[in-house]
């Protein structure tokens, strides 16, 4: 780690990540998406990161009350929520179901954010929250959804 000039933060927070991949079914996903920040070069915001594990946790916990409060300290913060952040959020709803109103708040959210900044969705995302508007009968905002997947210029 010398070698290479990487804080001893920088690799508390690699040893976290790489233990977080250990533990999630979605390893190979996660580790896509580091290999291709690392390769672009890009960085992302990490309280951003921070923020989005907390609001994880609490909803794979179905504590979709204390993710709601999370969320909104996150954003008094000045962060902006991201497609993860947005991920965790609809899963957890649709984890306990009947949560439509709020599902539709977020996907609300979603969209201003994808048209104003260059933020794209994943199609896990899309399709979760597809299938939470035809279950709920939210069929116009289901609709919605099928039009930003087909449009593509906002779905990675």
């Amino acid at each position: 780690m010398k070698e290479a000039k990487i804080t001893r933060a920088g690799h508390e927070e690699f040893d976290m990540l790489v233990k977080g991949c250990a533990e999630s079914s979605e390893a190979g996903l996660m580790v896509a998406k580091l290999l291709h920040e690392i390769k672009e070069g890009e960085r992302e915001d990490c309280g951003v990161h921070d923020w989005n594990n907390v609001i994880h946790f609490f909803c794979k916990k179905r504590l979709m009350n204390d993710a709601e409060n999370a969320l909104k300290k996150m954003r008094s913060l000045g962060h902006t929520p991201n497609a993860q952040t947005f991920h965790s959020m609809v899963t957890g709803y649709a984890a306990i179901g009947g949560k439509y109103t709020e599902v539709t708040e977020l996907w609300g959210e979603m969209k201003a954010l994808a048209y104003s900044a260059p933020l794209k969705f994943d199609q896990e995302l899309l399709d979760s929250v597809l299938y939470t508007f035809v279950r709920g009968g939210f069929f116009v905002r289901a609709n919605e959804v099928v039009e930003m997947m087909e449009g593509g210029e906002h779905v990675h």
